[in-house]
């Protein structure tokens, strides 16, 4: 940041009401970024899975199904995260988000981002495997599941939070 937009920015934090624009901005910013970190970790995750079904096909078929599935799971994550509600709600808006729900979105998707980065390392090793031609341990496509299936409920809880039906 340059010295010249940092002293904008201490002008303007001084104006009366838009010191509180800027800081929804920030947190609206701040969650789009955060989003678009796991869809792009999450999109990584898909195209090794899809890298390891193509070489799959003619190796182990049910293998290849058992993928095919893992990638619709993985896909609709994908787009529940991509197309979320904002960490920030207007004004007028009928439920307000306070600080506390704030800080409780930043450590779930603090938990997201944890659980989309494993994904992908498992996704990683199994399309290494497959395309040695070897079948993926049954193992990592359960342990796959499952984190899918943590995420899946880490944005249920975000989302109560969001509509105000989170625990207070």
């Amino acid at each position: 940041m340059t010295k010249k937009s940092a002293l904008l920015e201490k002008i303007l934090d001084r104006i009366p009401g838009f010191s509180g624009y800027r800081k929804r901005e920030k947190i609206r910013e701040d969650d789009r970024i955060i989003r678009s970190y796991i869809v792009s970790v999450l999109e990584n995750t898909i195209q090794y899975i899809e890298d390891a079904q193509a070489s799959l096909v003619d190796i182990n078929y049910d293998k290849a199904v058992a993928l095919d599935n893992l990638l619709r799971r993985l896909r609709l994550l994908t787009d529940k995260i991509r197309w979320a509600p904002h960490g920030y709600q207007p004004h007028y808006y009928i439920v307000k988000i306070e600080e506390a729900d704030l800080e409780k979105l930043r450590s779930i998707d603090a938990e997201i981002i944890g659980l989309a980065e494993q994904l992908s390392k498992i996704a990683s090793n199994i399309a290494e495997k497959a395309t040695a031609g070897q079948v993926p341990d049954p193992k990592d496509l359960v342990g796959m599941n499952d984190l899918a299936k943590k995420i899946h409920g880490f944005l249920e809880e975000r989302n109560k939070i969001l509509m105000g039906l989170g625990e207070k």
